[in-house]
């Protein structure tokens, strides 16, 4: 019996050191379960934001490819505007209202027509000079600091207007109006550097 006992002493040391390592591996495989688990909470959670967010990085960098594209659309859209009287162009499906704002070239002098979401303050039309977040402003922007009387139409209306530039103490509330027509505004925002102007257009 003497000599049976350091076998048994043995298995016993064999056996309790199995044991830690069961229970080590047992709480290891917690451990990362409730790791992989907490993971899949917080991906479930942003996935929204990370989808609408690559969907509008996708749309920007395509634009950057197709601008010229985006201008010859632009332009039949301001001719089937101007033809139907805003019957055809002022509302499109999944965008918000449009006007049409004519400007004349800074340089050229050349007297141009673009299609473009606007704001309403009271009687003012608000414009916002996002160009999809472009590091440079819209040409209708200079055009319009060099030329600032012009027209705008508005369904069937046309109506002439004057425009300036809003004033830093206006700029946080015309943006949030902008914001509320077209929340892409805010995407453009963080994609460019430059402040995007407001413009204002006063009835004249």
């Amino acid at each position: 019996m003497l000599a049976q006992r350091p076998g048994k002493l043995r298995y016993a040391r064999l056996r309790y050191a199995t044991m830690r390592n069961e229970t080590h591996c047992f709480c290891v495989m917690n451990l990362t379960q409730i790791c992989v688990t907490q993971a899949r909470v917080i991906c479930s959670r942003s996935v929204a934001g990370t989808v609408q967010a690559a969907m509008a990085v996708d749309y920007l960098r395509w634009a950057d490819r197709n601008w010229g594209l985006l201008t010859r659309l632009m332009g039949a859209h301001a001719k089937v505007y101007r033809a139907s009287r805003g019957v055809i162009g002022q509302h499109i499906p999944g965008l918000p209202e449009m006007c049409l704002l004519d400007h004349v070239g800074a340089k050229s002098g050349v007297s141009r027509t673009t299609p473009l979401v606007f704001a309403r303050d009271g009687e003012n039309t608000i414009l916002i000079a996002s160009k999809g977040g472009y590091q440079k402003n819209p040409a209708w922007y200079h055009n319009l600091k060099a030329n600032p009387d012009t027209t705008i139409q508005i369904g069937s209306k046309l109506m002439p207007v004057h425009a300036r530039e809003a004033t830093p103490e206006e700029y946080d509330r015309l943006w949030g109006l902008a914001v509320d027509v077209y929340g892409g505004y805010e995407a453009y925002r963080r994609r460019t550097e430059r402040k995007i102007p407001l413009m204002v257009l006063e009835p004249r």
